[in-house]
Formats: structure tokens, sequence, C-alpha cells
């Protein structure tokens, strides 16, 4: 497959996940709180290497919900691929981390960057850590909650590339009686766990993890010409 058909295919699964924003940044819908905290920074470092293919490693989940990192894993794979970088799936890298001895996601980040390079053969590679993830059910409102670092490294020369923070929130909340209040926590509690909200979350996450303007477009996008930040322009 043509790097271009790709591409494509990748925002086509981007729509299906629901994971994309509608411009450069992310938006929030659904009446939910965003915080996006994107205190992010591209290295001098990004400008000489300018990486063109990615490996985005199994998530690190330091959250209490064991299925932040299934969870978070393929949003943020759909946001960098995107973004215009040549990515590996998930599942392809999964298979051959455990085919390398590496089934415990949480030591991904203590291999060394030559055997990243040699067995991956990417530029670079994507850590992400995952500080929160879940849903917290308060006395008077449910809040999904999501908090992400990212930290891009060459896996030439090991050298930080790009690094950055996002959070968000979503908040279901009722203010018309305090009844209403405890019996929309009640029901939301129910709902949301079967939908598994916080998943969707994870999704503005990671769209406000990597649609930052401080990372630059791959070389895959139609606009990186242009000015290196937006990957397209929808209609407004």
């Amino acid at each position: 497959m043509k790097s271009h058909d790709r591409w494509l295919g990748v925002m086509a699964l981007a729509m299906t996940l629901g994971a994309l924003p509608l411009g450069a940044q992310a938006q929030n819908h659904g009446g939910g709180l965003g915080h996006p905290n994107r205190l992010t920074v591209a290295t001098p470092e990004y400008a000489v290497e300018k990486p063109q293919s990615v490996v985005v490693l199994p998530p690190v989940n330091h959250a209490k919900d064991l299925r932040a990192s299934e969870s978070v894993y393929p949003h943020v794979y759909v946001a960098l691929a995107s973004k215009g970088y040549e990515v590996p799936a998930p599942t392809v890298v999964q298979e051959v981390l455990r085919d390398n001895g590496v089934t415990d996601w949480g030591l991904v980040q203590e291999i060394p960057v030559e055997k990243l390079a040699e067995v991956f053969g990417t530029d670079a590679a994507l850590f992400v850590d995952i500080d929160d993830y879940g849903t917290h059910y308060q006395l008077v409102r449910t809040v999904a909650r999501v908090h992400l670092r990212g930290r891009l490294v060459s896996l030439k020369t090991g050298r930080l590339l790009w690094e950055g923070k996002a959070k968000w929130e979503d908040v279901d909340q009722d203010t018309s009686s305090v009844a209403a209040l405890l019996i929309n926590a009640l029901v939301s509690q129910v709902v949301r766990d079967s939908s598994n909200f916080a998943y969707r979350v994870a999704g503005s996450a990671a769209s406000h993890l990597i649609w930052s303007q401080k990372l630059p477009a791959g070389a895959l996008c139609p606009d990186v010409g242009k000015d290196g930040t937006d990957c397209y322009r929808p209609l407004q």
C-alpha cells in the first residue's frame, strides 16, 4: 500500500474511532470540561532530524484502571498517524515486542533506543505515560478523567525531540435539584461503565497531546510544506 493511501486509511479509521479533532486543535463535545494543559515543547533537535517514521510504544499505566493502556493506545496511534507520520499499528508493535521477550508494557521504556531502532527501524519512538484514567463517581456528578504525558525520542541519537502533557475531563451533571443530582450520578455509574465513558475521553486527551502547534506535522501531511504544523484544514 502506498504511503498516501495508508494515510487516508488511517484518517478513515480515525473518524470511526471518533478520536480526531475538528481542526488543528481538538474540540470538546458533549458538555464536558476540557483542560488541555498542553505544555508542549519541540526541541531544536527535531528541526535537525525531522523524523518521518515513529513507533508508538504501549503506554505505561500509572492509573488504577487496568484498562487504561489498551484504551489509550489506539487513540494515540490514530492521532499521530493522522498527523502525517509513518506509524506501525499497535497490534504489530505488541507482537514484535512479545517476539523479543517483552510482555510487561510497564518495562517498555527501559528498552535501549539502540534495540528499538534495530527491531522497529523507525526514526523515533513515542513514549506515553498515563497518570490518570477512569471514571470518578462523586456525590452529585460523574467525572471521566484522562491525563497523559508523551515524549518523542530519536532512535538515532537518543535525544528528546518533543514532549507534551494533556489533561481532559468530561462531566455528567444535572443541577435542577439535589434529587436529580443523586439520581443522575447513580444512573451515570451504570450507563457510563457499560459504555466505557473514559475510553471516549481518552480520544480527546490523545488528540490534545498530539495536535499541538508545537509538534510539527509529518511528511505525509498535505499542508506540511506550508507551516509545518497543521495536518489538514477542514471546513468550519
